[in-house]
């Protein structure tokens, strides 16, 4: 049997069909998972259960996810941000979908997916 090793290439990839099917507690346990082995998610791992999250209209959990990124000390990109502001948005939370836009431009750190996404909210 061929037994990988996990790097970040790999954790990335398994979050990310994790977040394609809608599969948030996967992707969540992977993340986990992948830090109790010692290695530390990249920001495309965290967005790609941040994207999970919002498909699974998991909105409180993307936002706590966008938290424990600037607590980690990781700099928020601007997918980080618009899929956050996306699950904001999917759930009616305006206000806090526009708060974190306002917080996001301030950086330079949004796109025009996290406007719409704003607008739509």
């Amino acid at each position: 049997a061929l037994l990988l090793e996990p790097d970040h290439v790999l954790v990335g990839a398994s979050v990310s069909a994790c977040a394609s099917s809608g599969c948030w507690a996967a992707a969540t346990a992977l993340v986990r998972a992948s830090c109790c082995e010692g290695l530390r998610p990249n920001l495309v791992a965290n967005n790609a259960a941040l994207k999970a999250h919002e498909q699974g209209g998991e909105w409180q959990r993307a936002v706590d996810g966008l938290e424990g990124l600037s607590l980690e000390g990781a700099q928020p990109d601007a997918v980080t941000l618009s899929t956050s502001i996306g699950a904001l948005a999917n759930d009616g939370h305006w206000g806090r979908a526009l708060q974190l836009l306002w917080e996001g431009a301030r950086r330079s750190a949004v796109n025009l997916v996290a406007y719409n996404a704003a607008i739509s909210a």
